[in-house]
């Protein structure tokens, strides 16, 4: 699972509230002014984040590829 938050949470807060519905093992990836989550295209955040030089990118697998890597150049 992957998400954002539309409004500002802080980290212990969130934790907890993640607990309390069943999660028990997270990562926060980022948090602050730079946190986006875009799906096809859109932005899922109802702000505009600042710029950052990264991002983490889920990306399917091609079916019909030879290469043991999922993510390749």
């Amino acid at each position: 699972m992957i998400g954002v938050s539309y409004k500002r949470i802080g980290s212990v807060k969130l934790a907890q509230f993640l607990a309390q519905v069943g999660f028990r093992d997270a990562v926060m990836l980022d948090s602050g002014a730079s946190t986006s989550l875009a799906y096809q295209g859109k932005s899922l955040v109802r702000y505009t984040p600042r710029p950052v030089p990264h991002v983490v990118a889920l990306v399917a697998p091609k079916l019909a590829s030879k290469s043991t890597c999922l993510v390749t150049q």
